[in-house]
C-alpha cells in the first residue's frame, strides 16, 4: 500500500472544494472563507473542518483520521458528489 503524502491531501482538498463551488484557499486578506473545506493537523492526525464564519470559526466535520483514512473519507465525499450529481462513469 502506498504512503499518502501530504500533497495529496491537498490535491484532494482543492478538488473537493472545487466540485463543492467552495472557496479554495482558507483565508484572504486576513478573512476566513466561509465555506471552504481543509484539513487541520493535530497531534500527528487529522481533523476535517469547514470554515463556518468569517473570523476564523470552524465546524468539525471529521476527527482523529490518519492520512490514509483523511484520503478515503474526501475521496468518499467526491464519490458521493458525483453519484449525487449523476456524473459517475460505470454506476
Amino acid at each position: 500500500m502506498a504512503r499518502i503524502t501530504a500533497k495529496q491531501l491537498d490535491t484532494l482538498e482543492q478538488r473537493l472544494n472545487i466540485a463543492l463551488g467552495r472557496p479554495t484557499e482558507a483565508y484572504v486578506d486576513g478573512k476566513a472563507q466561509v465555506g471552504h473545506v481543509h484539513f487541520q493537523p493535530c497531534n500527528g492526525y487529522r481533523n476535517v473542518y469547514e470554515m463556518h464564519n468569517e473570523a476564523g470559526g470552524v465546524k468539525g466535520l471529521a476527527y482523529g483520521l490518519s492520512a490514509r483514512e483523511a484520503y478515503e473519507w474526501i475521496n468518499g465525499a467526491l464519490t458521493a458528489l458525483q453519484l449525487a450529481n449523476h456524473t459517475s462513469q460505470g454506476f
